[in-house]
């Protein structure tokens, strides 16, 4: 997925039109077209400020990783049932079960995340 995607993915997902990303970092509206079409980029502080509005890495705007969490959020961990669990202790965990296993859990991940999106709209 192209930079300009992953943009208008995010946006898209909070229900925000181009008008309303352009007056959260003080551009036009057809500067964020441009940005989602892949014509320019943003400055490097209009890029960092799209990544602290979504919730994300810099390297997810531009489609350098596939992560969507911050590296702020991924630090705070992950709170279920009144534990907090480090992102970190998750991937060691994680790691410690075998590749089915993983790949059994991913899927169980992806079909919650899919009901969840189904649930929004």
């Amino acid at each position: 997925m192209a930079y300009g995607e992953v943009l208008a993915e995010l946006r898209k997902d909070k229900g925000l039109k181009q008008e309303d990303i352009a007056k959260l970092i003080d551009v036009t509206p057809t500067t964020v077209s441009n940005y989602e079409l892949g014509l320019n980029y943003p400055t490097v502080g209009n890029l960092i400020k799209l990544a602290d509005f979504f919730d994300v890495s810099c390297d997810l705007l531009l489609d350098r990783t596939r992560y969507r969490l911050s590296w702020e959020t991924l630090s705070k961990g992950l709170e279920a049932d009144g534990k907090v669990i480090s992102f970190q202790g998750l991937f060691e965990k994680m790691n410690s079960l075998s590749m089915e296993d993983r790949k059994m859990i991913i899927r169980i991940i992806d079909s919650l995340l899919i009901s969840e999106r189904i649930k929004r709209k």
